[in-house]
């Protein structure tokens, strides 16, 4: 991966549009990347019998498998799937905060999460509430086909030792604050050039014609998305 990326960003205020080079070192955004997940993520035990391997979402949660033992039992997914092992997976997940998805998209290049780092809001430890709450949405997938299993996950959670569990190994997680700060203080904003938003307003005016407007729009913008740059051509 090249070390040193760029990538053009436009910022509206009152009277101005600006528009800046932001340059990063993706070296140091990995690092920061890395020493988030560590320090943010929250981190969840599981044991259940299935088919297949539990997958994670690079962005968003991770899986890592601890066991996998063959419970001899086995089931029928059609005519042409029959007879499918079923195992005994023990597994972590690791729940990402929101920042690692936007860092591991601005790694890709996408403009998109440059403008949703600049509008992001900190976020604090997970707490125990919160994580139950998400865990209970993806129980509902389990309730079409095990309904009995689903609910005895949920009273487990709710009262047994896994709660206690869960508070225990999630309890020095910390807030991304440091973090998002280190991310942001990465970012070298170079300006570019600036335009008067009034003038570009009459200009779009002065294109207007019967047969439909040239209007004009920012991929991305912070403070607003906005009408203008990038004319759509039309007939005339």
């Amino acid at each position: 991966m090249k070390d040193k990326k760029s990538m053009i960003y436009f910022e509206k205020n009152l009277d101005n549009i600006n528009k800046y080079r932001v340059s990063y070192s993706a070296k140091e955004l990995e690092q920061i990347l890395k020493n988030l997940i560590n320090n943010c993520s929250y981190r969840v035990r599981r044991k259940e019998e299935r088919c297949s391997e539990p997958k994670g979402n690079p962005k968003r949660y991770e899986v890592i498998i601890v066991s996998k033992i063959n419970t001899g039992k086995t089931k029928s997914f059609g005519e042409y799937n029959d007879n499918v092992p079923i195992y005994e997976y023990q597994y972590t997940i690791v729940y990402y905060p929101k920042l690692v998805e936007l860092i591991k998209s601005l790694l890709e290049g996408s403009e998109a999460a440059l403008y949703d780092i600049m509008q992001y809001r900190i976020e604090s430890p997970t707490n125990f509430d919160a994580y139950l709450k998400t865990y209970k949405e993806e129980i509902k997938n389990l309730i079409d086909v095990n309904p009995i299993e689903a609910i005895k996950k949920i009273e487990e959670l709710n009262t047994g030792e896994e709660a206690k569990e869960i508070k225990w190994w999630n309890s020095d997680r910390k807030s991304t604050k440091s973090y998002y700060e280190a991310l942001r203080n990465s970012l070298r904003f170079d300006l570019l050039d600036s335009m008067n938003i009034h003038s570009i307003m009459e200009y779009n005016d002065f294109c207007w014609t019967e047969n439909g407007n040239a209007e004009f729009s920012f991929p991305y913008m912070s403070g607003e998305k906005a009408l203008i740059l990038r004319p759509i051509k039309h007939k005339l």
